[in-house]
This record gives structure tokens, C-alpha cells and sequence, in this order.
């Protein structure tokens, strides 16, 4: 009886593993925790026509991810610097929602992957656009995550849009459509320095102090 309730338990193991292989393949992950890459990272970004803003990263060792972004969302017709009345000038967006998405590891083992989506906001607190991002990105032997970076990791791309919703009705009624007012493939550069670090990697963003070391908790 031992024997026969012991092989049980072992074929239901076994089955629960085989399941949830099958499942991280069926996402397109490949996840494991020696990948580097889970964790909280501290960004700095930016893109043509824009100033350098932190964003934050996190990864989940699920291979899902989000981030927070403190920059700008700017349209095309705005006016050049420093005529402009904000960043967003004319642009309708007065918020951002945080970006959610999922991520992966690349064909070689530093190099990650990942693609998000974002609702903004108007000031009355509706969802009026959508902003897509999708990122190569590279684990540089430093220790940094780097994306389109000169000099750095100028072969791995971040890549945005940005569209505003057509409504029926007004911005309170039904969506109906889009604008785009930042194409498919505009280029934007990203680097990364985990959270332990305490400190964004460039340009003016604040140190996060104090920058207190992480515990393993495994």
C-alpha cells in the first residue's frame, strides 16, 4: 500500500511540473533565477525631442513585467522649446496609468526582451490613449540593462507608439478609433542600474537615498 501511494504521489508531481513546463512555453518564457534580470531596476530614458526622465523597471520571475515612468509624452505639434507651454502641450494627456506587459529572454543568454502597454489619462481621469513599447535589451557585463544606449548597446532598440483615441459622443462616450501621434518604430534609448545600486545611471535624475543592499531571500 506504501508502494503503491508513494508511486501516486510521484506520477501527480510529475504531471504538475510537465503542466506548468507546457504553460511558461506556451507564454513564450523561459524563465529561470539565474537570469539576472528579475528584480527592480532604476532607468534613465529618452528619445528625440525629449528631455532625459527616470523610469522604473520590474521584473517578475513569471515573465511578467511593469514599469513607472516619470517622461514626458510629447505630440508632434508641439512648439519647439521654449515656446511651449508644457511638455504635453496640446497632446490632451494629463496622466499616465504605469505600463504592464510581459518579457522573455532573447536568442542569446544577456539579452532580454520585453513588450508593454500603458493607458493615459485626460485631467478628468479618463483613459484617452494608448502607449506601446518594445525592448531589446542588453545585461551588460557591468551589471546595467541597456536599450539603443550610444556607445553602449547601440544594436539593441526600444521602440514606441503613442495613439489618441477617437470617441463617439466625446471623451465621455464609446471608443471608436485612434490617431497616431508617435509612429510604430520611433526609437527611444533606456539604461538601468538595479535598485541596490541606489542611483539612476544619467543625467539629472535623483539618487534614491538611502540606497539600502538587497537580501537575498533564497
Amino acid at each position: 500500500m506504501l508502494k503503491r501511494n508513494l508511486a501516486r504521489l510521484v506520477a501527480t508531481l510529475s504531471l504538475w511540473m510537465l503542466v506548468g513546463s507546457a504553460d511558461a512555453k506556451a507564454n513564450g518564457h523561459d524563465i529561470d533565477d539565474d537570469d539576472g534580470i528579475v528584480g527592480t531596476w532604476l532607468c534613465s530614458a529618452i528619445r528625440a525631442g525629449t528631455v532625459l526622465r527616470p523610469i522604473i523597471w520590474q521584473f517578475r520571475g513569471d515573465g511578467t513585467f511593469d514599469y513607472a515612468s516619470g517622461t514626458t509624452v510629447n505630440t508632434d505639434n508641439s512648439p519647439p522649446p521654449p515656446t511651449a507651454r508644457s511638455p504635453v502641450y496640446k497632446s490632451g494627456f494629463a496622466g499616465r496609468g504605469g505600463g504592464h506587459g510581459e518579457w522573455g529572454r532573447g536568442e542569446d543568454h544577456d539579452v532580454f526582451t520585453y513588450h508593454s502597454v500603458e493607458i493615459l489619462h485626460n485631467d478628468r481621469g479618463n483613459g484617452t490613449g494608448i502607449f506601446n513599447v518594445e525592448t531589446t535589451a542588453l545585461l551588460t557585463p557591468d551589471g546595467q540593462l541597456c536599450s539603443g544606449w550610444p556607445g553602449l548597446c547601440p544594436d539593441h532598440k526600444t521602440t514606441i507608439s503613442l495613439s489618441w483615441f477617437q470617441f463617439a459622443g466625446g471623451v465621455d462616450g464609446t471608443v471608436v478609433g485612434q490617431d497616431i501621434l508617435i509612429p510604430t518604430g520611433t526609437n527611444a534609448s533606456v539604461l538601468c542600474n538595479r535598485l541596490s545600486v541606489g542611483a539612476f545611471p544619467a543625467g539629472p535624475n535623483p539618487a534614491v537615498t538611502p540606497a539600502v543592499p538587497l537580501v537575498p531571500t533564497h
